[in-house]
């Protein structure tokens, strides 16, 4: 029973730690596109907030029937 115990609370604090640095990872990471969203210039902007919300106008024509595909499936 003892055994059990220490597992459980190893296999909990490493959930911890796994979920801590995912999230830790998610910040860094928007404070990276941040920091490039404010230095970018004027110019490009534009297209990188398109780039970020999905826009798939450079993308080649297989991924774009890739695409469709992937929303009638899910619909």
């Amino acid at each position: 029973m003892q055994q059990f115990i220490c597992d459980r609370r190893q296999r909990a604090i490493v959930a911890f730690v796994t979920g801590a640095a995912l999230s830790l990872a998610g910040v860094t990471m928007q404070a990276l596109v941040t920091l490039m969203l404010s230095t970018a210039p004027e110019s490009r902007l534009r297209g990188m907030v398109f780039w970020m919300i999905g826009d798939l106008a450079g993308a080649p024509f297989f991924l774009y029937q890739l695409h469709q595909l992937h929303q009638l499936r899910r619909a």
